[in-house]
């Protein structure tokens, strides 16, 4: 029995090794920082495991297709430059050439780019909350370091945001420095007891913009960001759905109905 499910797997991978991928375009691109991960503390991860950690269960739960790259191949492989939205998990330092980088050849061509905390906030000379100013075009301030990163989205957002009006968006743990703009046209949610924004959304001549003081985007956050960068969403139940190679495995942890929603007809 063994011997005949190891053929039957084989023969899936032969399929498999046929199957055209979808194109970049269709990936939401999600960018870590290696060199940044070395610099944190194992046995205190910041945001509590929140920043990478669980936002990887909320990704495979969004039902949107994604990849994740480390940030040096990004700037290594001009092809990843295809990907038409980004989602940076923890810029927190750059240096001047990275900030560069980002501007002319990330925040470009109508792309949405989305970054999370302090992205930005530490150049080499220091906390400096003019650097991430400059990289996001946001007037951002430095929060006092006891701020509790609990929100409130706003009443009766308009699309795509529609579902997430008067809804809470919490961590139980902040992580100094915290920064965030004094206001924006495009704000989503509040801090709570704050005038400060905690989600932002700005659509732009050069590229659209989302930023969150709160790490641990949940699946129907990334669900509206995709719709916003005009990506597909192909599930809304929120199991764990895999893509790749023309493929897509749903994971139902209980019974009852799934849609799948395909970007293309197909088999």
């Amino acid at each position: 029995r063994l011997a005949e499910e190891v053929g039957y797997l084989r023969k899936i991978n032969e399929r498999r090794n046929q199957g055209k991928e979808w194109p970049l375009s269709t990936y939401l691109a999600v960018i870590v920082d290696e060199e940044q991960m070395g610099t944190f503390d194992p046995f205190r991860p910041p945001y509590s495991l929140n920043l990478i950690y669980r936002q990887r269960d909320y990704l495979n739960r969004a039902g949107i297709p994604w990849k994740c790259y480390l940030l040096s191949d990004l700037r290594k492989h001009p092809k990843l430059l295809e990907h038409r939205a980004f989602l940076f998990l923890n810029l927190f330092s750059l240096d001047g050439d990275q900030r560069q980088f980002l501007r002319e050849k990330i925040m470009t061509n109508s792309r949405t780019v989305a970054f999370v905390g302090p992205a930005g906030m530490i150049p080499p000379q220091g906390i400096d909350p003019a650097a991430s100013s400059q990289l996001l075009g946001l007037d951002m301030v430095r929060l006092p370091d006891d701020t509790k990163l609990h929100s409130t989205f706003g009443k009766d957002l308009g699309a795509p945001w529609t579902g997430l009006s008067d809804t809470h968006f919490n961590i139980s743990t902040s992580q100094p420095p915290l920064l965030a703009p004094r206001q924006s046209k495009g704000t989503l949610a509040l801090l709570d007891g704050r005038t400060e924004p905690a989600v932002v959304a700005e659509t732009r001549a050069t590229h659209q913009l989302f930023w969150t003081a709160i790490p641990g985007l949940l699946p129907q956050h990334l669900r509206a960001l995709a719709r916003y960068a005009k990506l597909p969403v192909l599930a809304t139940s929120d199991d764990p759905v895999y893509f790749g190679h023309g493929f897509l495995a749903l994971h139902a942890a209980s019974d009852g109905k799934r849609t799948i929603h395909l970007p293309q007809p197909a088999a």
